[in-house]
């Protein structure tokens, strides 16, 4: 699960934002999955062929071609998925804390990935109308991401207004 975590900072990192986080897996209402839907099984690519993505049934291994980052991850009790409105929802559990991941599946073979970061101050100030923000600092008391305690029609407002961030899109190739 570390490396996980490690992979999401990575991610959020190269974007240059912070991660809003959740006191909940999202969404609520959501039908949890115990596979992977065998339509996005196989093998993804980036599309400068820099990063990969395996999918199997019920675990999925992230990394660069170079082999300098590989992350792997097993559906379990701290990494869930969900279905709603023909979308993935990806949460991964630290601590009481979860990262949310949303996977776009309905333009196969292109895949596209999102995540809830605050990359501007309109977004940052937005989310802040809709659900309650607390932050999380550093030992230096830099900002390290948000934490959102929302209820179940706050995230459908997050969602219903794209205050999510695309982070990368992938392609299949097997």
């Amino acid at each position: 699960m570390k490396t996980l975590i490690y992979l999401l900072s990575i991610l959020v990192m190269m974007i240059g934002c912070t991660e809003i986080k959740f006191t909940e897996p999202q969404p609520a209402g959501g039908e949890e999955l115990s596979q992977f839907p065998s339509e996005i099984q196989g093998l993804f690519l980036t599309q400068d062929g820099s990063d990969s993505l395996r999918v199997d049934a019920d675990h999925f291994e992230f990394g660069r071609v170079d082999g300098h980052l590989h992350v792997s991850a097993t559906l379990s009790g701290d990494s869930l998925l969900f279905l709603k409105e023909n979308l993935l929802f990806f949460n991964y559990g630290h601590n009481g804390i979860w990262s949310v991941m949303i996977v776009d599946p309905q333009n196969l073979p292109e895949l596209k990935v999102s995540m809830f970061i605050a990359e501007d101050t309109v977004k940052l100030k937005r989310v802040s109308e809709i659900a309650s923000l607390d932050k999380q600092v550093d030992e230096t008391g830099a900002i390290i991401s948000y934490i959102a305690n929302l209820s179940g029609a706050q995230f459908e407002k997050l969602m219903n207004e794209k205050l999510y961030t695309e982070v990368m899109v992938l392609s299949k190739i097997e």
